[in-house]
């Protein structure tokens, strides 16, 4: 729900797009994984808000050593991490780039594609 205000609070501001490393998607994605299950309202809230928000994903690809911080914890199973991701990209059909590559050129491949 904090999620959810945070989004409501921030987008579109000033018409502008807005960059977010979280959205419900990943919540369904962490809950599955966590849980086993998803709140069906955070499942309902999110594909309404597929209809009302246009949204384009960035995947990080696991192509890059993982790297600890306080909420990662998956270090020995990155590539089916990010294959459960492109699979709930392509089921809900949501826009998103593959982003590869040494950090430079993920940061330059992220940019193009704002830039166009």
């Amino acid at each position: 729900k904090a999620q959810l205000k945070n989004e409501k609070d921030n987008w579109p501001l000033n018409n502008k797009s807005i960059i977010s490393d979280t959205d419900l998607l990943v919540i369904i994605i962490w809950s599955e994984e966590k849980y086993g299950t998803v709140a069906p309202w955070i499942v309902n809230t999110f594909e309404s808000q597929m209809n009302n928000t246009a949204r384009h994903y960035f995947l990080c690809h696991w192509d890059i050593p993982w790297q600890p911080d306080p909420l990662r914890e998956n270090p020995n199973d990155r590539e089916r991490l990010f294959n459960i991701y492109k699979k709930k990209l392509e089921e809900y059909r949501l826009s998103h780039t593959v982003i590869e590559g040494n950090p430079q050129q993920r940061l330059a491949a992220a940019l193009s594609h704002i830039q166009n």
